[in-house]
């Protein structure tokens, strides 16, 4: 739910529900950081074509 809406309707989660939600964020994350992915900059191949 937006937070927003959650706001206007008074809605607040269950804490066992937050947590779940949580431990999913920080298992994405943990994976993503796993992964070991340089990061890539559009910049770097616009300073390559002037330097040749």
């Amino acid at each position: 739910m937006h937070p927003k809406k959650q706001f206007t309707q008074g809605y607040s989660p269950k804490d066992s529900t937050v947590r779940i939600s949580w431990n999913v964020v920080v298992a994405t994350i943990n994976d993503l950081a796993a992964l070991n992915i340089p990061p890539t900059s559009t910049t770097d191949s616009a300073d390559r074509s002037q330097d040749q």
